[in-house]
């Protein structure tokens, strides 16, 4: 992901054999980047979460494997194997976060996740 996104999604090819960028975006509002994933098809994503800690603003790259309750069982088999695969092309990231609906991908939930031990 190049520096001036703050998000990125994947997805596995339509012959499953490979992660292809979905899409990159700057855009900062979080609630713009949840909007981008389906309710019911997985996808992964990076995103350059901000956050504040003690009053100071930190950024992370959060790994999000969503794979929703409502997507077909072979994506869902799909998806949670090839997770690895590409977690180890990744650099950066801070934290992963597996996720079956959006209240596990608030941003109240990923800042706590992130803040565990921070204090």
């Amino acid at each position: 992901m190049e520096k001036k996104n703050t998000f990125a999604l994947f997805v596995i090819s339509a012959d499953d054999k490979t992660i292809e960028v979905e899409k990159e975006s700057p855009e900062k509002d979080f609630t713009q980047f949840i909007n981008q994933l389906p309710s019911d098809d997985c996808r992964f994503a990076v995103y350059d979460f901000a956050y504040e800690v003690a009053g100071q603003q930190r950024n992370k790259l959060v790994f999000i494997s969503w794979i929703p309750d409502t997507s077909k069982i072979k994506k869902k088999m799909l998806y949670a194997s090839s997770k690895l695969a590409l977690c180890k092309r990744l650099d950066g990231i801070a934290s992963e976060i597996q996720a079956t609906d959006y209240d596990e991908i608030s941003e109240k939930t990923i800042t706590e996740k992130l803040t565990r031990g921070s204090r």
